[in-house]
C-alpha cells in the first residue's frame, strides 16, 4: 500500500517551460518522482517530477510532460502529493536500529512528535536511550524489514544517552 504525504499547491509559474513555484510547500526527499495532483491521492492525476530545486526559500517543480506555462493555468492551487516512502511512526516501534557500521545500536521502543518531526526514542541493550529525529538526514529510510540504519557517526551521539 502506498503511503502519500501531501507537500503543498501547486503554485505560479516560474519560467516559460511549464515548472512552478510549490506553495506551503512541506519538507520531502528531493528525489521524490512519483506524485498525484488532486485533494485525494486515491483518485488524483498521477504524475512523475521531472525537476526539483530550491529557489528564493521556495520549491521549484516540474511536471513531466507539462511543457508551457500556459497548460500550468488549469493545474495552479491543486494539492500536490508525493509517496512518503515510510511507514506511519507508530508502525516503527520494536524496529530495530543499526549504526552506521551495520551494528546493532538498540531498538526504538516509543515514537512522539513535537511538531518538526516525528521523534524515535532508540533503547540500546544496556538500557540507555537516545532521543533522534526519523528524518532522512539521520537514517536510511525506509528501513529493510524492520532495521533502520543510521547514516551520522555514532559518534556524534556522545553525551545524548540517558538512562
Amino acid at each position: 500500500m502506498t503511503t502519500w504525504k501531501k507537500i503543498g499547491k501547486i503554485g505560479p509559474p516560474q519560467g516559460l517551460n511549464g515548472s512552478f513555484f510549490l506553495i506551503g510547500g512541506e519538507v520531502f526527499e528531493s528525489t521524490c518522482t512519483s506524485a498525484v495532483i488532486g485533494k485525494d491521492p486515491s483518485c488524483g492525476i498521477p504524475v512523475s517530477l521531472a525537476v526539483r530545486r530550491f529557489s528564493q526559500d521556495q520549491w521549484v517543480l516540474k511536471i513531466q510532460g507539462v511543457e508551457e506555462r500556459k497548460a500550468l493555468d488549469e493545474l495552479r492551487g491543486q494539492e500536490l502529493w508525493v509517496e512518503s516512502g515510510e511507514e506511519p511512526a507508530h508502525e516503527l516501534i520494536g524496529t530495530q536500529v543499526l549504526d552506521d557500521t551495520g551494528k546493532l545500536l538498540g531498538q526504538i521502543t516509543a515514537v512522539t512528535n513535537y511538531g518538526a518531526s516525528d521523534i524515535a526514542v532508540v533503547q540500546s541493550p544496556d538500557q540507555k536511550c537516545v532521543d533522534l529525529p526519523l528524518v532522512a538526514d539521520f537514517f536510511s529510510l525506509p528501513g529493510v524489514g524492520k532495521k533502520l540504519e543510521l547514516k551520522i557517526p555514532l559518534s556524534a551521539l556522545a553525551g545524548l544517552w540517558y538512562s
